[in-house]
C-alpha cells in the first residue's frame, strides 16, 4: 500500500505541476505594451506554420502615414510607435550587423494607442481599424485586451512552443508511469494475498465482490495520494517554472499562475490512474479459486 501511495502521490504531483505550467504557458501581453489599451499590429501571428518568423516592419513612409491617421481618431490621446532594437533604415535598405550579416527585422512592427479618459474602447478600436485601412494598410489589425498577446515577439512565441512540447511530454510520462507502477504494485499485492482471497471465496465471496475489494482499496489510496500529490505539485510548480526559464524552454516573462481547475483535473487523473492500474490486478484476484486457500 505504501508503494502504491508513493507512486500515485508522485504521479499526481507531476500531473499537477505539468497542468499548472501548461495552463500558464499561453501567450502573454508583453510588458512593454501593458500600458496601452490598443495595439495596431501587422498581419500574421508568429507560429509553427511560418517557422516563427517575424513579420517585416512597416516602411518609414507607411509608419508615418499610420501615425498621422491614428492620431486623428476621436478618443486617441497618444500614438506610440514601438521600434525594435537596431538601426532604423528606409524600406529596401537592410541594415548590417557588426559581423556583416544582413538584418531585416528592424523598424516598427507595433503601434500603441493611448485613449482619452472615459473613451469608449470598442468605438475607438473600430475607428482605428477604419483609419488603418484608410492609410493604405488593409492587413494590419487593431488588438485590445488579451488579444494584445498576439503582438509578442516571434522569439518568445518559439520559446513557448518548445516549452509546450516539453511540458506535454512530461505530463504524459507522469500518467504513464503512474498507471504502470500502480499496476505492478497491485499485482504484487494480489500474489501476496492469494490465500486471503481463496479464504474469501471459501466463505462465499463471488469474483465480482473480490474485484470490488481491490477497486475499493485502489480508490481509497488514490483519493488520499492524489490530494497529497496535488498539493506537492502546486508547491513545486513555481520553482519548476523558473528552471524552465533558465533552461530556455520558456521566455523570461513566464510565471506560474495557480488556478483550481488544473489542480482538480490532476486529482481526478490521479484517481483514474489508480483505478486503471488496479484493473488487471482485480481480474487476477477474482480468478483465485477457493481450493487455493
Amino acid at each position: 500500500m505504501a508503494g502504491t501511495f508513493a507512486a500515485l502521490c508522485l504521479g499526481a504531483a507531476i500531473l499537477t505541476a505539468s497542468a499548472l505550467l501548461l495552463t500558464s504557458a499561453g501567450p502573454r501581453v508583453p510588458a512593454r505594451y501593458a500600458a496601452v489599451p490598443l495595439l495596431v499590429h501587422g498581419p500574421g501571428v508568429p507560429g509553427e506554420e511560418n517557422n516563427f518568423a517575424e513579420n517585416p516592419p512597416w516602411s518609414p513612409e507607411t509608419t508615418e502615414a499610420l501615425v498621422r491617421a491614428l492620431a486623428a481618431v476621436p478618443g486617441v490621446a497618444a500614438v506610440v510607435p514601438y521600434r525594435d532594437p537596431g538601426p532604423y533604415v528606409s524600406d529596401g535598405e537592410p541594415a548590417r550587423s557588426g559581423d556583416g550579416a544582413t538584418r531585416s527585422g528592424d523598424g516598427v512592427h507595433v503601434i500603441g494607442l493611448r485613449t482619452e479618459p472615459g473613451a469608449d474602447l470598442s468605438a475607438v478600436r473600430a475607428a482605428a481599424g477604419r483609419a488603418v485601412r484608410g492609410a493604405g494598410d488593409g492587413t494590419a489589425r487593431v488588438l485590445a485586451g488579451e488579444d494584445r498577446a498576439e503582438a509578442e515577439p516571434a522569439a518568445d512565441a518559439r520559446t513557448r512552443w518548445i516549452g509546450m512540447q516539453v511540458l506535454t511530454a512530461m505530463a504524459l510520462l507522469g500518467g504513464f508511469v503512474s498507471v504502470f507502477v500502480v499496476a505492478s504494485t497491485f499485482a504484487f499485492r494480489v500474489v501476496q494475498r492469494r490465500r486471503e482471497f481463496g479464504l474469501l471465496r471459501v466463505a462465499g465471496a463471488t469474483p465480482r465482490q473480490v474485484r470490488l475489494i481491490v477497486y475499493g482499496e485502489a480508490l481509497a489510496v488514490g483519493v488520499v495520494a492524489a490530494a497529497a500529490g496535488a498539493l506537492l505539485g502546486a508547491a513545486v510548480a513555481p520553482a519548476l517554472g523558473r528552471v524552465l526559464v533558465t533552461a530556455g524552454f520558456e521566455p523570461a516573462s513566464f510565471d506560474v499562475r495557480l488556478t483550481p481547475l488544473p489542480v482538480a483535473g490532476a486529482v481526478a487523473a490521479g484517481i483514474a490512474a489508480g483505478l486503471l492500474g488496479a484493473w488487471s490486478a482485480s481480474g487476477r484476484a477474482a480468478r483465485v479459486r477457493p481450493l487455493e486457500a
